[in-house]
């Protein structure tokens, strides 16, 4: 059975450290790009278009933000002490922003920062089952609609699809 460690393994050393250090930089450049658009002062045309988007924005931004998270720091194993600390830093950072706006000329609100602890909920929950997902892809050869997909190898069988 293929795994996600075993198909990592099979890469070649530069292509894993462009691709680990790519997506890294890809977060760190999306987390800053966050902060500094949500602390930006806003143009009055701008604010009465995304007036009523305003929480839908954040929770989409925040799911972004941690789906890029939980690729850059998310390991197969569930149990790793990293995950249980992923979701409350990041709620912090959330938190931080959004008492930071206060300063510079925009409204911190409680209910933003609900949305975005929503996006952040909803995206490491997502990547999570991803990450399940490719570790135990043997789950879906349960449901009949899904077992067209399934690789054969999986089964037990030759290389191709299940028919």
């Amino acid at each position: 059975m293929t795994t996600l460690a075993n198909s990592r393994r099979s890469l070649s050393l530069p292509v894993r450290l462009v691709s680990r250090w790519g997506i890294r930089f890809v977060w760190l450049s999306y987390a800053c790009f966050l902060f500094i658009m949500t602390h930006a002062p806003i143009p009055k045309q701008i604010a009465s278009v995304t007036s009523g988007w305003d929480k839908p924005l954040h929770l989409g931004a925040y799911f972004g933000l941690a789906v890029l998270t939980a690729i850059v720091c998310l390991k197969p194993d569930p149990y790793r002490l990293s995950h249980r600390f992923i979701i409350p830093l990041l709620m912090v950072f959330a938190a931080l922003d959004e008492i930071l706006q206060g300063p510079v000329g925009r409204h911190p609100d409680f209910i933003d920062w609900c949305s975005d602890c929503l996006g952040i909920v909803l995206g490491m929950g997502l990547m999570q089952l991803a990450i399940w997902n490719l570790n135990n892809p043997k789950w879906l050869t349960g449901i009949p609609i899904l077992n067209r997909f399934v690789p054969i190898s999986m089964n037990g069988e030759s290389r191709g699809f299940a028919r």
